[in-house]
């Protein structure tokens, strides 16, 4: 992910999950912190992410797949794990899915 000509850092997009969703006003920033979430081989990052799927922030098939690899990941929380698997699942039925 490129912004003004750099590099955006995955510790810095990590880090904005942290922070209230309606504070960052950049989509690409908000992408790009989701997809890094959502891509942690550890529950916390992940579970933040989907937080702020769950706020409605849209996404589409690339962000749903990702989901998927949530839910299947069985060292996760059962509790994260059923959350990803159903906003996978709306966005499937929602039309989008492809």
């Amino acid at each position: 992910m490129v912004k003004g000509g750099g590099q955006l850092d995955t510790r810095e997009l990590l880090a904005l999950l942290e922070s209230p969703l309606e504070g960052i006003t950049s989509a690409e920033r908000v992408r790009g912190a989701i997809d890094a979430g959502l891509r942690w081989p550890t529950p916390y990052w992940p579970e933040l992410a989907v937080k702020w799927l769950e706020e409605g922030v849209a996404f589409d098939a690339d962000i749903a797949k990702l989901l998927d690899n949530v839910a299947g990941t069985s060292q996760f929380p059962q509790r994260l794990r059923h959350r990803a698997f159903a906003l996978a699942r709306k966005f499937e039925k929602s039309g989008s899915g492809g």
